[in-house]
């Protein structure tokens, strides 16, 4: 996983780099609950309306998933749906949610994704581990 925290709150940026493909996939955000007492939490599994702003171009309307939204914590995980703008070579993503609006500068996190991608593609042996219950 490689995450970005926003410059303006407590967000943070991410995705995933999975094996066996390599790719850089399952982009989302994590954001804080506002403290407002008019805010009104979206539930699990629902979908919300926003924007997101790549760079300076004109705002994208977005579709996002509300993945985890649980009462007992105070973050949020949104996944953007659907076609939404690259940010591949993106220098600075906006977004502006129910949840606030949020700025990530992604200033030199190209390369991040390319030694992420370096690092997935290495010779170290990938073997799929199966998940065991453990007694705590």
């Amino acid at each position: 996983m490689v995450s970005k925290q926003s410059e303006t709150s407590d967000g943070t940026f991410y995705f995933q780099m999975n094996r066996p493909y390599c790719l850089c996939e399952e982009v989302s955000f994590i954001l804080p609950t506002p403290e407002s007492k008019d805010f009104e939490r979206p539930k699990e599994d629902s979908y919300i309306e926003g924007t997101m702003r790549i760079d300076f171009k004109k705002p994208k309307q977005i579709e996002y998933e509300v993945w985890l939204a649980r009462e007992d914590s105070s973050e949020n995980i949104i996944i953007p749906q659907g076609p939404f703008p690259s940010i591949r070579e993106a220098k600075l993503i906006n977004i502006d949610t129910p949840y606030g609006r949020f700025r990530f500068i992604l200033e030199g996190f190209k390369d991040a994704m390319r030694q992420a991608t370096k690092m997935c593609e290495s010779w170290i042996p990938y073997e799929e581990n199966k998940v065991e219950a453990i007694d705590a």
